[in-house]
């Protein structure tokens, strides 16, 4: 029973070590749809930064845009910020976000708090 074990949790780790690499050769490959590599070029990008990762950051960012709390927190995650609650006058760390939650449990501002956080990075 335990080798039968051990050759399943290798073959698992194998597929998902070949999921990975496919995942990565998809996201660094150009964009193949024209209407989207024109969409990432209006937004100033050009050459080789439109690729299939750019796509679907933006993609991920529009949620954010929406209201998606969850798509906020992913999008954080991926800039490197600590997000946690608590009140607006204390003070976060350096890699940390204060978020204030509303009474309805959603995030409040989440698109003006990634607004901000953007172009405070581009500076």
């Amino acid at each position: 029973m335990g080798a039968r074990g051990g050759k399943t949790s290798g073959a698992r780790r194998r597929e998902r070590r070949n999921m990975q690499m496919l995942l990565n050769a998809f996201v660094c490959k150009k964009v193949a749809d024209e209407a989207l590599a024109a969409e990432l070029k209006s937004l100033g990008f050009t050459g080789d930064d439109i690729t299939n990762g750019l796509a679907m950051i933006n993609a991920m960012y529009k949620t954010v845009l929406e209201g998606n709390p969850k798509a906020f927190t992913a999008l954080m995650d991926i800039l490197g910020k600590e997000l946690i609650t608590g009140k607006p006058e204390q003070e976060a760390e350096d890699n940390r976000i204060i978020i204030e939650f509303a009474d309805n449990g959603t995030t409040s501002g989440a698109a003006d708090d990634l607004d901000r956080l953007t172009e405070d990075d581009g500076k």
